[in-house]
């Protein structure tokens, strides 16, 4: 389990984030676009929470955010 989640944080070093507002953040990704945004806890490439882990997206947002 603690692999899993080092290997999403290591992926989500390798992203360029765009911060939209406190919130929203775009992040792009090999060559693809994905919209997060943080309160609501969305991601648009639809794996946030699926197998119980953030998607790698959410987490370079996350650091992006700075909390």
């Amino acid at each position: 389990m603690e692999s899993k989640l080092a290997e999403r944080i290591k992926e989500a070093r390798g992203v360029t984030v765009i911060r939209s507002n406190e919130r929203v953040f775009q992040v792009v990704a090999e060559r693809h676009e994905y919209r997060i945004d943080l309160l609501s806890r969305e991601c648009s490439c639809n794996n946030w929470g699926v197998d119980g882990f953030l998607c790698r997206h959410a987490i370079a947002s996350i650091y992006c955010k700075g909390d």
